[in-house]
């Protein structure tokens, strides 16, 4: 439905027969790897986790030196 309304939007647009010629493309599903889904499952939830907490903790850093190095200055 939506994709169908997207294209006919487009095409009426940009008034292109190239568009017309998407319409008429087969699209191949392709399949996803059981086994290397598998494999490397570990490693993509231990990234997700690690990576969030890493970037936090550095901009806490950053944050935190340049609030001491601020208030620390003496006159």
């Amino acid at each position: 439905g939506n994709k169908d309304f997207l294209m006919n939007v487009v095409n009426y647009l940009l008034d292109d027969s190239g568009f017309m010629q998407l319409r008429s493309r087969e699209i191949k599903l392709r399949m996803l790897d059981n086994k290397k889904i598998a494999e490397s499952k570990g490693f993509w939830k231990i990234l997700n986790i690690l990576v969030p907490v890493g970037i936090i903790l550095i901009f806490g850093f950053i944050w935190n030196f340049a609030r001491n190095r601020k208030y620390s200055k003496k006159f």
